[in-house]
């Protein structure tokens, strides 16, 4: 691939060129006045620079980020910029780039969890982690007039507002902000350079004719006169300068003094253009209009579209003739034309030879598929009206650009294919899936009706199969995000049977990339799952086992969320079958989504048996399956489930120091992305006796939980509230959290939240029956107040739970384990590798791994750390030093 892409993770891919500082020319008039406005206004919170094109915006800003040598972070923006998710991906790595190099690496994180996170948690957490830097840096947003999306109005509004007193934002724009900035003029934190400073005034002016576009000298006076009279009519637009000094080069006749140019700058400039274009070579001007359509050029792409091997010499040409060419980079390879001028040229393009356009936009399409640039080869297919084109780079790119969540483009993709132009069912399935995805319900559940009818009219049985596959697919995420499961059932009836699953888009497809519960992702319906989810879960995850896919991830995500389910259900026989079940796939162990989730809960079914060490010693395995798999980001979850296990211990030194690697603290203003740590800080706190500093990070977490719809946060937030409260004395602040709690996860089934809280969690339950009993109920409590107290006596009734039912939950030896079988696992207890053990007992690698496979099924387990573990809860190791 070539230099224009760069990676800077394993799953994002960003152009180069878009967060480069423009190159300036060497002969550049200098702006001193406008240079000294900019200098002096880096303490407020934003410059505005808003002028009509060619005002020299963009030579502004860029001149001053050079010469002032202030950090800055600048992104050069453009109509795909549109989409949320792309827009923040782009600042977050301008802004990594300015802080560090390499780039700053907790910003590279929050870059790669753009797609998981909602716009308001991703914000908090880039205003957060801004926060902590040092380092004054200027974001320069370039061309803001190009973004219309409303959500990344409101969002850049948002974050304005926010914004630490170390950034400083420099916009440019043709147009005024799309948001109200008047308290930022009132409190003298914006400034704002218009057209009227932009313009050159007469000192400027003659500069410029002198030293940028080398007129001569002997210019006749009329010609100077015409040149006065240009700048007056065109307010010392720079463009039209230039435009000018061009056009008296090549016809004299426009020095004449009675010669009319047009009255405004549109007009102005497509005159001038013409003037200019029409004097140029033959080679050039055809070389300028082939190339016009592209946004961003080298000179391979260029050979690709004219067919002309020296395409490299041709854009030094037209850079020396002062043709309005971009450059993009230092090196000078990448370019781009002057907006006004491409616009021009297209425009001509366009009326002389409209076939020849649309050949040209193909030539491109192609150029830049074979080079990766996908986002410009589908803009270029549809651009030449190539739909079919179009929809075939648009299924191959589907999968990248879902994964970054570049949502937003790809509708905008579809819906630029006239209905009448599509023909592939593949690819409305797909559009039905990003509507799901975004929200659009209503919309998707017509196409997917309307998907359904055409689809069973197929001829084709397989293509048939695999299409209605796919709409089960789609439905189902449908049914997850408005939770219609009677809806679901009902349609499953009669196509579960069809079900081929063969597309891994969707039934490959990782639903978890950051969260440490996947109960809590919409696969588990954000922690509402009860006993009609799990009725769903088992007959979907049923047929795709029938047909040959245990480990396709989507099965094994929903077993996952049922893993879970069972053990917040208190059933935990059955979470811990499925725990099994999951991690004896590929996927289970290899998948960070499900891997770091599924140790998490058997390292909490352990500690729920009675087993701590156990616990800690999936953890440790946990963190060493994660750094092996290059999962880095996940480690925080897994030290705070170790701090946890710690603080039910009451090791409490254990866990303060798990959490002080955690980076948080108590003065935080904590956000949800990082809410499964500051839970476990507010634990902390707690048994510290700080109990106001752990209500207070409660305070702010739980609207952000509110937000984000997440009912398993708010069961918990609010049974933590409760706890924190009562422990202080406030009782009857105890008693309104706890019965929330109780409202809120009675229903759905809760049990695990409140029994692994402990003995001070019995007691405030005890406490609520006792309240509850001496008092009249209220009237606004109704049948509510009744199901909470239901669930607290039930949940008494598990605490109370003998020590011996936990003891019978233990495994047992399946079948005994052979002499050569305890030679093993001897050796596996004194941590030696396969190779040591194979070298010991005489044996090949290979015959060990047999061995230690058969070990593995007769402990029922996966791994050394299980067989270790079910070693020791069975007493085969005693007598035996390690």
């Amino acid at each position: 691939m070539r230099g224009e892409i760069m990676s800077l993770s394993a799953d994002s891919l960003f152009l180069k060129t878009k967060i480069a500082l423009p190159v300036l020319k060497n002969n550049l008039v200098k702006r001193k006045r406008l240079l000294q406005v900019l200098q002096e206004n880096t303490n407020g919170r934003l410059t505005l620079i808003h002028a009509p094109a060619g005002y020299g915006k963009t030579t502004l800003m860029a001149e001053w980020v050079r010469s002032s040598g202030q950090a800055s972070a600048w992104i050069s923006l453009d109509e795909r910029d549109n989409d949320p998710a792309r827009f923040w991906r782009y600042v977050v790595y301008a802004l990594a780039m300015a802080y560090s190099d390499p780039p700053d690496r907790k910003l590279m994180q929050l870059a790669g969890s753009v797609p998981d996170l909602s716009p308001e948690v991703f914000l908090d957490s880039l205003i957060n982690a801004l926060t902590e830097q040092n380092k004054p840096v200027v974001l320069v947003m370039d061309d803001f007039h190009l973004i219309t999306d409303k959500t990344v109005h409101e969002g850049l509004a948002y974050f304005l507002q926010y914004l630490p007193e170390q950034i400083h934002l420099l916009i440019s724009t043709r147009t005024k902000l799309p948001f109200p900035t008047i308290k930022w003029t009132a409190k003298a934190q914006l400034t704002e350079i218009s057209m009227t400073e932009l313009q050159f005034n007469e000192v400027e002016a003659a500069l410029y004719y002198q030293e940028v576009m080398k007129l001569p000298s002997e210019l006749t006076f009329q010609a100077k006169q015409q040149l006065e009279r240009l700048g007056r009519q065109t307010e010392g637009w720079i463009t039209g300068m230039q435009l000018a000094s061009l056009a008296l080069r090549y016809e004299t006749r426009l020095q004449q003094p009675d010669y009319d140019f047009p009255e405004n700058l549109r007009q102005v400039s497509d005159y001038l253009f013409h003037e200019v274009f029409s004097k140029l070579p033959d080679s050039i001007c055809s070389f300028l209009l082939s190339t016009s359509i592209l946004p961003r050029m080298d000179a391979a792409i260029c050979m690709r579209i004219t067919g002309q091997p020296g395409s490299r010499q041709l854009l030094q040409t037209v850079q020396q003739m002062n043709l309005f060419l971009v450059p993009l980079d230092e090196q000078g390879r990448w370019f781009r034309y002057h907006h006004l001028f491409a616009r021009f040229l297209q425009d001509r393009l366009v009326h002389e030879n409209p076939e020849g356009a649309v050949q040209l936009r193909l030539k491109a399409a192609q150029a830049f598929a074979d080079l990766g640039l996908m986002d410009e080869a589908i803009d270029q297919a549809l651009a030449g009206g190539a739909y079919v084109l179009a929809e075939t780079y648009l299924e191959q790119h589907f999968p990248a650009a879902l994964e970054l969540g570049e949502l937003v483009t790809l509708l905008g993709w579809m819906e630029r294919i006239p209905e009448e132009r599509k023909t592939s069912l593949e690819l409305a399935l797909y559009h039905a899936f990003v509507l799901v995805l975004t929200g659009e319900l209503r919309q998707a559940g017509d196409l997917l009706e309307q998907l359904e009818r055409t689809c069973r009219k197929l001829e084709d049985p397989s293509r048939r199969e695999e299409l209605l596959s796919g709409v089960l697919f789609v439905r189902s995420n449908l049914m997850f995000m408005d939770g219609d499961l009677q809806k679901w059932l009902s349609f499953s009836e009669s196509i579960m049977e069809l079900l081929v699953p063969q597309n891994p888009l969707y039934f490959g497809f990782d639903y978890n990339r950051r969260e440490p519960l996947v109960r809590k992702t919409s696969m588990g319906m954000k922690g509402m799952l009860s006993k009609t989810t799990e009725t769903v879960g088992i007959r979907f995850t049923g047929v795709l086992e029938a047909r040959g896919w245990h480990d396709s991830l989507i099965n094994l995500y929903v077993k996952q969320a049922l893993c879970e389910g069972y053990y917040e259900w208190n059933r935990l026989a059955e979470c811990r079958s499925l725990l099994r079940a999951i991690g004896s796939t590929r996927p289970g162990s290899r998948t960070l989504g499900l891997l770091v989730p599924l140790r998490m809960i058997e390292a909490r079914l352990y500690a729920a048996e009675g087993m701590p060490e156990p616990a800690q010693h999936m953890l440790e395995e946990a963190v060493a399956e994660a750094v092996s798999l290059s999962g880095t980001a996940w480690l925080p979850f897994l030290q705070a489930q170790r701090a946890r296990l710690y603080l039910q211990q009451n090791k409490l030194a254990e866990a303060k120091q798990a959490v002080s690697l955690l980076g948080i603290s108590a003065k935080d203003k904590p956000v949800y992305s990082l809410e499964f740590q500051y839970l476990t800080l507010v634990r902390l706190l707690g048994k510290q006796r700080k109990e106001r500093e752990a209500l207070r990070l409660l305070e702010l977490l739980k609207p952000q939980a509110e937000r984000e719809q997440q009912l398993a946060s708010l069961v918990e937030i609010s049974a933590l509230q409760a706890l924190l409260e009562f422990k202080s004395g406030y009782a009857n602040k105890a008693v309104d959290h706890l019965q929330q709690s109780l409202l809120l996860g009675g229903p759905y089934g809760y049990m695990r939240t409140f029994l692994d809280e402990g003995e001070d969690m019995l007691r405030l339950l005890q406490f609520y029956l006792q309240r509850s009993a001496g008092e009249e109920p209220k009237p606004q409590a109704g049948s509510g107040q009744s199901a909470a107290i239901q669930h607290a006596e039930l949940l008494i009734g598990l605490f109370l739970v003998s020590e011996a039912e936990n003891e019978a939950k233990k495994p047992a030896l399946l079948e005994p384990l052979n002499r050569s079988e305890m030679d093993l696992l001897i050796m596996l207890c004194q941590g030696a590798s396969n190779k040591q053990i194979a070298k010991a007992l005489a044996l090949s690698e290979g015959t060990v791994r047999v061995y230690l496979s058969r070990v593995y099924g007769k402990l029922n387990v996966s791994s050394r750390t299980q067989a270790l573990i079910a070693a020791q809860e069975l007493r085969l190791l005693d007598g035996y030093a390690p």
